[in-house]
């Protein structure tokens, strides 16, 4: 069936089915797949081993150890990174923490570091599995083995370290088991490693460092391993094993490594910095991509596969995929489009790709105050926290919860936001929503009295009932009427902006009253700065306000269209 694109704004007619009949026959089905969508991936991930400790030094802890097999989704880009080798240890430096390597969500943490003796810590440093712990010829302190994560389990604990004569260090974990501990004369064993049969040929990973001792040092687990020794070894490159603890010369740690399985008709591409082979032949139908190094944290791989004939949209033969384009992904049961690069979930969480914004501080500009009053008046921006008296409960707002003001005694008192009443400019944005009509009395909704000497009110004295006004002090009292009226019961987007010299703009849901005609500079009164009352006394509000911005500059109207628009997590 031939592929029609929308090209004209309009509504999609999507289909209608009532009772197992087609009512609408003339809609819009949107594309779908049963498998496009996802991939299903085996996969190793292991980390660098830590480095090998030196003088009586614990062997180094292998990284840690994942496998397992997950879907993935195609068409998106998935980090992967590969653990650089933990450095070998000094006189002055334990052995160092292996890299982390990374595919998609999957994160395996480096080895731990074997204690060095010379070092002001002794002990073996935590990771994938921790590094072994120093030990010592005389009745001093050793070292105490470094502990694995376990969250998820991706390795073993380093051995502790042995004091008195005969000292020895303690083995690196491994992802096989833990390391020993030191004995007279004899270093801890360490950690054994695990084999994995992913490339289709069991092989060893993940083995311990062996530990030094004045005796008999220890061997690296599985062959992998460093060895302990004068001088030690280096751990196996692209296994993640930890390198050998020394008296002399420590080993450094093994690189990590990424293997990646995957079916023929499922292809990989990665970004440039990415080190790899693959292997299509060890395997009948697999794909086998070998990573055993990356140039930076930040590279990716891309997944592709073979599209259904009633797949969702890709590039392909005479078609091509566009931003703009919608699908149904009948895996996840969720509506999808495509910005270009990459498909992205239509949603209202923060997840891309429209993040809320209504907790930021400085949307869409630098702001002096933020005030979401959801069930608080507290200043998001941190500096300017509010005080209230006699609210009423906290109702369903704009964005979360709102301030409710009960019209006679309800306020929210703001301290000195250091808005100059010389300054050059500032701006204000609010959501509101009135409970009642035609009181006689001016509500106040926001007034600056304590800076600025500037209110915004609502007018409520015949005949200009529930009419937007500013009131502000210059040479005298004076008010300006503008053409905006509050709807009760609807939420509506207020922003004032003032410009030293050229007036007072309001907007009311993004549209402007244009320049309002003060040109002179705004006095100073004694009064305050509220929310839901006048900052000179008495002007309480009957409504909700929700989601107070305040600004030290004026806003441009594509400011405050954004603010208009602004979207919640």
């Amino acid at each position: 069936m031939a592929i029609t694109k929308v090209t004209t704004p309009e509504l999609i007619d999507l289909p209608t089915t009532i009772s197992n009949v087609e009512t609408n026959t003339d809609g819009v089905v949107l594309p779908k797949g049963t498998t496009s969508g996802i991939t299903s991936i085996e996969y190793l991930v292991v980390a660098g081993g830590g480095g090998g400790g030196y003088n009586y030094g614990g062997g180094g802890g292998a990284g840690g150890y994942l496998t397992g097999s997950a879907n993935f989704s195609v068409e998106v880009n998935h980090t992967i990174n590969v653990g650089i080798p933990g450095a070998a240890g000094s006189s002055a430096n334990k052995g160092g923490i292996g890299g982390d390597s990374q595919f998609s969500n999957i994160t395996s943490k480096g080895g731990g570091g074997g204690g060095s003796l010379g070092s002001s810590d002794k002990n073996g440093l935590p990771g994938g599995s921790g590094g072994g712990g120093a030990g010592n010829n005389s009745a001093a302190s050793t070292g105490i083995g470094g502990t694995a994560t376990v969250s998820p389990t991706q390795g073993n604990n380093g051995g502790n370290g042995f004091s008195g004569s005969g000292g020895a260090a303690g083995g690196g974990g491994g992802a096989g088991g833990a390391g020993g501990t030191g004995s007279t004369g004899q270093a801890g064993a360490a950690g054994l490693g695990l084999t994995n049969s992913i490339t289709g040929t069991s092989t060893f990973y993940a083995g311990g460092g062996g530990a030094n001792a004045n005796g008999a040092n220890s061997n690296g687990g599985s062959s992998i391993g460093g060895n302990g020794g004068n001088p030690a070894t280096n751990g196996a490159v692209n296994t993640g094993s930890g390198g050998g603890g020394s008296g002399t010369t420590s080993g450094a740690g093994g690189s990590g490594i990424v293997i990646l399985r995957t079916v023929s008709t499922t292809t990989a591409t990665f970004s440039s910095g990415v080190t790899y082979t693959l292997d299509n032949t060890t395997v009948a139908g697999q794909n086998i991509y070998k990573i055993t190094a990356t140039t930076n944290s930040s590279q990716t791989v891309t997944f592709s596969s073979t599209v259904l004939s009633n797949g969702r949209p890709v590039t392909g033969g005479s078609y091509i995929l566009e931003d703009g384009e919608f699908r149904y992904n009948n895996v996840t049961k969720k509506v999808e489009y495509y910005d270009g690069a990459s498909w992205f979930t239509l949603t209202s969480t923060p997840s891309v790709p429209q993040a809320g914004t209504t907790a930021t501080c400085n949307y869409p500009t630098t702001a002096t105050a933020l005030y979401q009053l959801n069930d608080n008046v507290t200043d998001t921006c941190g500096n300017y926290n509010g005080t209230a008296s006699n609210l009423n409960a906290y109702v369903t707002g704009k964005f979360g919860n709102a301030a409710d003001f009960n019209g006679s005694s309800s306020v929210i008192d703001l301290p000195t936001l250091g808005l100059s009443p010389s300054g050059s400019s500032m701006s204000f944005s609010f959501w509101v929503k009135g409970n009642v009509q035609g009181v006689t009395t001016d509500n106040s909704m926001i007034s600056l009295w304590g800076d600025l000497n500037l209110d915004l009110r609502v007018d409520n004295y015949a005949p200009n009932v529930n009419k937007i006004n500013i009131v502000y002090y210059s040479s005298g009292f004076a008010a300006i009427d503008t053409t905006f009226t509050l709807t009760v019961g609807v939420w509506t987007n207020f922003v004032l902006t003032y410009v030293k010299g050229t007036g007072f703009v309001v907007y009311e849901n993004g549209v402007s009253s244009g320049a309002l005609g003060f040109t002179g500079t705004l006095g100073s009164q004694s009064g305050s700065n509220k929310i839901g009352a006048s900052g000179a006394g008495g002007g309480f509000f009957n409504g909700s306000i929700d989601q107070v911005r305040i600004f030290p500059s004026a806003l441009t109207s594509a400011q405050v269209t954004a603010l208009a628009e602004e979207t919640a997590p």
